[in-house]
C-alpha cells in the first residue's frame, strides 16, 4: 500500500475522533464477550426412549449376556483390522461394527437397541402383535430393535403362528389394472372409503383414508341409515368432512336421508358399481385385514392393540406409518430411541397459552374490574334455590381466590312480606339461615333497595344500563 501511495503528494492531518462520525461509531460498538466455543466439542444427548423398567431390564440382560459383553469390550477397545481376528462368537456383528455404540449400558445400532438373547423371544412376540406378516414385522423392528439373524427369527415366528396359518387366504390375488384404481389424493383425508361388514353376531362399519390407509372401525347397534350417519358425524366432527366418500350401493348409503347428510356436511358421495365390490377395493381390502385381526384376537384388548399396531406400522420402506401420514406424529408401540429430528412444540404451546392468559386478563380487567371486599361489608348473594338475590354480610375471607364467607341477614331485618289479609308476617314465620360460602356482590347503598325486573333483549341478553344512569 505504501508503494502505491508514493505517486501521490499526501499531507497527513490530524482529525479528532468526534469529527469522524462513521469510524467513531464503529469503534464504539460493544465487543462480543461471549464464551468462546471450541472447534471440536463432544456433545452427548440421551435419546433412549425406553420406560425405566424396560430400560433397566435391558441393561441387566445386556450385562449378563456373554456375547454382548464381548461386543461391549471390543467397542471400547477398538475393532481389529480383519474379521478373522475376532472371537467367533461376535463375528456376526462385523458387518455393522461402524454403527454400534454404547449408551447408558445399552448397545445401539443406529437408533435400534441390540437385544440380548434372553429377551429376543419377548420382542418377537411384541413385533407380532396384530398377527402381521414378515414384511410388516421387519418394518416395525427397523428403528426399534436389532440382533443378528432377526429376519430368520421373524419368518420362523410367522410360520409357527397357528392363527396366521389358519386364516391365510385360499385364493390368489387377481390382477388390477390402473384404470380401475382410484387416483392418489393430494393430501390426507380428502378421499375416504367406507363399508359395513358382519362378524361374530356383530355389525361393524369401517372407514379408511385413501392417502394414509388409516383405518377406523366402529361397532354398530343397527344397520339403518341413521346408525351409519351417527358414526360418520362423530368421525367428521373430529377430522373434518372429506372431499369424496366412496361406498357400495347398500340401502344405508342409497337413501334420501344419507343424501341429505352428504349435502349438509358438504362432501361428494360416490357409490361403486353394482355387484362389483372390487371398485371399492380399498375398503374391501381393509375389511379383510380387520376381519383377520378379529379372528386372531381373543377379546377387545387384543383387537385394539392389534389395531394400534396396524396404524403405527410403516406402509413400506419409504413411507411412514398411517398414523404419521394422517396425524402427523408417531404412535409408539415399541420401546425405541427417540428421533431427534421430530419437532417439539411444547415450549411454543406453553408460550401461546401464557399469551392467551395475558390477553384474557387484559380484556377482563378492562371491562370487568375485580372487586375486593372487607369483613363487615354488606353484599348481595345469589340464592340458587329461590333464584333471587339476598342481603348478607361478609364475615371472613376464603382461601380460594375471589371467595368469601358470608352471613345472610335474618329475615326480620328485611322488609317482611304481607299476608293475604294485608297484615305483616309474624316473627315465627321467619327463620335465620346459617352462614354459607358464596361468591358475593356489593350491596349498593341507595335509598331504594327494590329494583324492577331486568330488561331482556330479543336474544335473551340482560340489558344493563351504565352506572351513571342508575339512581
Amino acid at each position: 500500500m505504501l508503494l502505491r501511495l508514493l505517486e501521490y503528494d499526501v499531507t497527513v492531518r490530524y482529525k479528532p475522533g468526534r469529527m469522524m462520525l462513521a469510524s467513531d461509531a464503529l469503534l464504539r460498538l460493544p465487543a462480543d464477550r461471549g464464551v468462546p466455543v471450541p472447534m471440536n466439542m463432544e456433545v452427548r444427548v440421551d435419546l433412549l426412549h425406553f420406560s425405566p423398567e424396560r430400560l433397566e431390564e435391558l441393561r441387566r440382560a445386556t450385562a449378563s449376556d456373554e456375547v454382548l459383553s464381548l461386543v461391549r469390550r471390543i467397542i471400547v477397545d477398538g475393532w481389529p483390522d480383519r474379521r478373522c481376528q475376532l472371537n467367533p462368537q461376535i463375528r456376526d456383528y462385523w458387518s455393522v461394527r461402524d454403527s454400534l455404540v454404547i449408551d447408558d449400558g445399552v448397545i445401539l445400532k443406529g437408533n435400534a437397541a441390540v437385544i440380548p438373547k434372553l429377551l429376543r423371544a419377548w420382542y418377537i412376540d411384541k413385533l407380532h402383535d396384530g398377527h402381521q406378516g414378515r414384511v410388516k414385522m421387519e418394518l416395525r423392528a427397523k428403528d426399534a430393535v436389532y440382533w443378528p439373524g432377526m429376519r430368520n427369527d421373524i419368518e420362523s415366528k410367522v410360520n409357527a403362528c397357528q392363527p396366521c396359518q389358519f386364516t391365510r387366504p385360499a385364493n390368489d390375488c387377481m390382477e388390477l389394472t390402473p384404470d380401475h384404481q382410484h387416483p392418489v389424493p393430494q393430501g390426507p383425508w380428502q378421499d375416504v372409503s367406507t363399508d359395513l361388514f358382519y362378524y361374530n353376531s356383530h355389525n361393524y362399519i369401517l372407514v379408511v383414508d385413501h392417502y394414509s390407509s388409516y383405518v377406523f372401525v366402529y361397532k354398530l347397534t343397527g344397520t339403518t341409515s341413521r346408525d351409519v350417519i351417527e358414526i360418520l358425524m362423530q368421525l367428521f366432527a373430529e377430522h373434518g368432512s372429506p372431499t369424496t366418500l366412496y361406498s357400495d350401493n347398500g340401502p344405508q348409503f342409497d337413501s334420501r336421508e344419507f343424501a341429505n347428510f352428504a349435502a349438509r356436511f358438504e362432501f361428494r358421495h360416490t357409490t361403486s358399481s353394482p355387484l362389483h365390490p372390487q371398485s371399492n377395493g380399498i375398503a374391501e381390502r381393509q375389511v379383510r385385514i380387520v376381519k383377520d385381526l378379529l379372528k386372531r384376537s381373543n377379546g377387545n384388548d387384543a383387537f385394539y392393540r392389534g389395531l394400534r399396531s396396524l396404524r403405527s406400522t410403516p406402509l413400506d420402506a419409504h413411507l411412514p406409518s398411517p398414523a404419521e401420514m394422517l396425524l402427523g406424529r408417531r404412535v409408539d408401540t415399541l420401546p425405541r430411541r427417540a428421533c431427534g429430528g421430530q419437532p417439539n412444540h411444547r415450549e411454543q404451546l406453553e408460550r401461546r397459552r401464557e399469551q392467551q392468559r395475558l390477553n384474557f386478563n387484559a380484556r377482563f380487567q378492562r371491562h370487568t374490574p375485580v372487586r375486593a371486599f372487607d369483613v363487615g361489608d354488606p353484599v348481595l348473594v345469589r340464592n340458587a334455590r329461590a333464584n333471587e338475590w339476598q342481603p348478607a354480610t361478609v364475615i371472613d375471607k376464603h382461601h380460594t381466590p375471589a371467595s368469601y364467607i358470608v352471613q345472610p341477614k335474618p329475615a326480620r331485618e328485611v322488609n317482611p312480606p304481607e299476608t293475604s289479609d294485608g297484615e305483616m308476617a309474624t316473627e315465627d314465620r321467619m327463620h335465620t339461615p346459617p352462614a354459607w360460602r358464596r361468591e358475593a356482590m356489593p350491596l349498593r347503598r341507595t335509598a331504594q333497595m327494590i329494583r324492577p325486573d331486568p330488561v331482556r333483549t330479543r336474544s335473551g341478553r340482560i340489558s344493563r344500563p351504565p352506572e351513571r344512569l342508575q339512581y
